[in-house]
């Protein structure tokens, strides 16, 4: 059953190579349409909060003005607001909530805006408070800001695997772990976004995971070709190559941790919103990493093992005519 479920589809790397594309792009379409999904998660951060002892009517003039003093300050001591939001306490009693990472030093930057706001409205008494407590906040920095450092991360951590498993191997073994990581994160993606789980702090590095069980299960494909090749073996063909890959093994190792996050989902869907959906990302990670290594890889490897080949055998004649 291994052996021929390897002749069927390691052929195939066309088709598999489109379904891996197919994905990603019917999840970037659905995030073009509908927007990148996100929810405010709980967390544990730093609050200024600017109490505005003002009448309805009178902070409805003030605000942008009371907003705009705050956030030159914020400006001018270098801190970066994470959220913020606006509050109402009474007709005559106002507040503003700005939120921080956790344990960021707000106190110099409070006794300004107490100082400043003192000045310019005199005739009310607006105080600064400084907390550290659970807040409701997006990703850091907006989505698009955190998208772009993960996608940064993530090509950093493609291009380590990939000189790793090149050097310790061949260099098409680096290009494969390289294809596996890629297409594990875009499954990945393509899934979290078709289905609408949301782009959280926690869900976002389901991608990283996917990339990593990639990059694992590169190496121990990457270890067995290596292993026969040394031993004569020429694996140009899907029958040669039938014999060494280790299918079995990876189903067993894919299908134990797609277990294990659907154990971690039941466990979150009890637990907490967030954690679920960090939950649900893991079973898209393992699924799209087990597609990654089971049918994407092999399927790319004789596609680069043939180019090669042909290099070598190229190679060898100009050398022996040399």
């Amino acid at each position: 059953m291994n052996k021929n479920f390897t002749v069927k589809t390691s052929p195939k790397w066309l088709l598999w190579s489109i379904l891996t594309v197919a994905i990603f792009l019917v999840g970037a379409i659905v995030i073009a349409i509908s927007g990148l999904h996100s929810v405010q998660e709980t967390r544990i951060g730093t609050t200024l909060t600017v109490n505005v002892p003002m009448a309805e009517t009178f902070y409805e003039d003030e605000q942008a003005n009371i907003e705009a003093a705050c956030e030159q300050a914020f400006s001018n001591a270098g801190l970066k607001v994470i959220d913020s939001y606006t509050g109402e306490i009474g007709t005559m009693s106002h507040e503003i909530v700005y939120v921080f990472a956790n344990g960021t030093d707000v106190s110099a930057v409070a006794t300004a805006l107490d100082a400043t706001l003192g000045a310019a409205y005199d005739y009310c008494d607006i105080t600064t408070s400084v907390n550290t407590q659970q807040v409701l906040a997006y990703l850091p920095g907006g989505i698009v800001a955190f998208a772009l450092r993960d996608a940064i991360a993530a090509v950093v951590f493609a291009v380590v695997a990939f000189a790793y498993v090149a050097l310790r191997f061949k260099l098409w073994n680096g290009i494969l772990a390289a294809v596996a990581m890629a297409g594990s994160a875009m499954i990945t993606i393509g899934l979290t976004a078709v289905t609408f789980v949301p782009f959280t702090g926690s869900t976002i590095y389901t991608v990283y995971l996917a990339m990593l069980i990639a990059a694992v299960l590169s190496v121990f494909f990457a270890s067995a070709n290596r292993k026969a090749e040394k031993s004569g073996e020429s694996l140009t063909n899907a029958e040669a190559l039938a014999e060494v890959i280790p299918v079995c093994e990876t189903v067993k190792i894919g299908a134990a941790m797609l277990a294990m996050s659907i154990v971690v989902l039941v466990i979150g869907l009890i637990a907490a919103t967030n954690f679920a959906w960090f939950a649900l990302g893991m079973v898209f990670a393992t699924v799209a990493a087990a597609f990654s290594a089971v049918l994407l890889v092999p399927s790319v490897f004789l596609v680069l093992r043939a180019i090669f080949a042909k290099k070598e055998a190229e190679k060898a004649r100009y050398d022996y005519k040399k």
